[in-house]
């Protein structure tokens, strides 16, 4: 719903099966920028996967442009997106909200919403979608009126929304609105839907990626006979950057395989969010020195592969560390649209593992290789003895058995640092 110089989104928090209610706390509205967002109302396994993917594009598109998405480019992209599956449609009609800068510097609201196969309807006043949309169509049209206050505009917009789920027995149970001006983005909503609201947002958005750095996997299979000179031309890159304080980027670590996919090398590099990665490799590519310094690994290299993850928010990556022993690095090909149930479930199974063995580090990849999740062991006898204790708890056969579900492959490596690693 459109205001003067604000513009208002809202949605209830049901989640249903028919008349069958199942949760009173289901998030539909996410934060795109902090000027856009994104109503999703429709099947709740593809507003899961929906999410996850405007967020990858959205993150793809600032990476390109370098620069932040504007709302109108956003709808495209959405409209894109859905009209891509067409032939096999999403049960989704989103809508969406946000503040447009014009090429003047002014400020312009923006709504838009879409059918199921990407339709775009760009509207002056309001737009509504899902069980509740006649409803809450004939309740707004009586009481929006131009040039609204944002103070005036939540009251519109919460009025519609309690008028309407009234009169719709699959809607209600609760509803947030968020009003965004030009300056920010307020949640409005009674306590328990603020509280439920703010932490399915971090749940969605925060909570999953801890969000304040980015991990370069850079993996390099080197060829056989030429692995000692390898290791001498990448301690001196490796090294040489780390220790450079202007690059502004940390080594976590490099290790060698063991067991897995042979003379194979893993370096994981520290950035501090994606501008850090974008600042860090330019300067680097900058740099005679160390152009010369990566490029006198080449030759010695047949292949190489790179990924851009990020943290979990409930495990940050362990601080540079000597304890000696090898490491275990496992990777998770997950099924697509399947990331946030992985990360619930595992969450909880590392509560629970926790008080005996915890992860040096925990991943999953943003570009790249998708829906890759990453978490690397130390010690691997004293893990095993753990892992033993581990099954006795409540919570872990649970995670065990959750997570092997989402996952199409899972490969296990065993690790050795190298003599420069951090991490040893």
């Amino acid at each position: 719903m459109l205001g003067k110089d604000c513009v208002a989104i809202a949605a209830d928090m049901r989640l249903g099966n028919q008349a069958l209610g199942i949760s009173s706390n289901f998030q539909r509205v996410f934060s795109v920028t902090d000027r856009i967002y994104v109503g999703l109302p429709g099947l709740a396994s593809d507003v899961a996967t929906l999410h996850e993917r405007f967020r990858y594009r959205v993150n793809m598109y600032t990476i390109k442009e370098g620069r932040e998405i504007e709302p109108e480019t956003f709808a495209h992209l959405v409209s894109s997106t859905l009209y891509e599956h067409r032939f096999g449609p999403y049960f989704i009609e989103p809508v969406m909200a946000g503040i447009s800068k014009t090429p003047t510097g002014k400020i312009k609201p923006f709504i838009a919403a879409t059918d199921l196969i990407g339709c775009l309807n760009f509207a002056k006043d309001f737009v509504v979608a899902g069980t509740a949309s006649t409803k809450l169509y004939g309740v707004a049209e009586g009481l929006w009126e131009p040039d609204l206050e944002p103070e005036d505009l939540f009251e519109t917009i919460s009025q519609t929304m309690l008028n309407a789920v009234d009169r719709d027995a699959f809607s209600g149970w609760g509803a947030v609105v968020h009003i965004i001006t030009k300056d920010k983005s307020l949640l409005h909503g009674s306590e328990e839907a603020k509280k439920e609201g703010e932490l399915e947002s971090l749940q969605h958005s925060k909570l999953v990626g801890r969000g304040k750095y980015v991990h370069g996997f850079e993996t390099h299979r080197v060829k056989p006979h030429l692995i000692d000179e390898y290791k001498k031309a990448a301690e001196r890159f490796y090294t040489g950057i780390k220790d450079d304080p202007e690059l502004k980027v940390k080594l976590t670590g490099s290790w060698e395989t063991l067991v897995g996919e042979q003379d194979t090398f893993l370096h994981i590099l520290e950035y501090e969010n994606y501008a850090g990665y974008d600042k860090t490799t330019q300067l680097i590519k900058e740099s005679k020195d160390y152009s010369e310094a990566y490029k006198a690994m080449l030759p010695f290299v047949n292949t190489r592969n790179s990924q851009l993850n990020q943290e979990f928010a409930f495990f940050p990556t362990s601080p540079p560390h000597t304890e000696g022993g090898l490491f275990e690095l496992r990777t998770y090909q997950l099924k697509p649209g399947t990331l946030l149930e992985w990360e619930t479930a595992w969450r909880r199974g590392i509560e629970a593992r926790r008080q005996f063995v915890a992860p040096v580090g925990a991943w999953f990849s943003q570009i790249g290789r998708l829906h890759q999740t990453h978490h690397l062991w130390h010690d691997l006898q004293a893990r095993k003895d753990l892992r033993k204790k581990a099954w006795q708890l409540d919570g872990w056969a649970e995670t065990v058995s959750k997570t092997s579900k989402l996952a199409e492959t899972m490969d296990s490596f065993i690790l050795s640092p190298l003599r420069f690693s951090p991490l040893k």
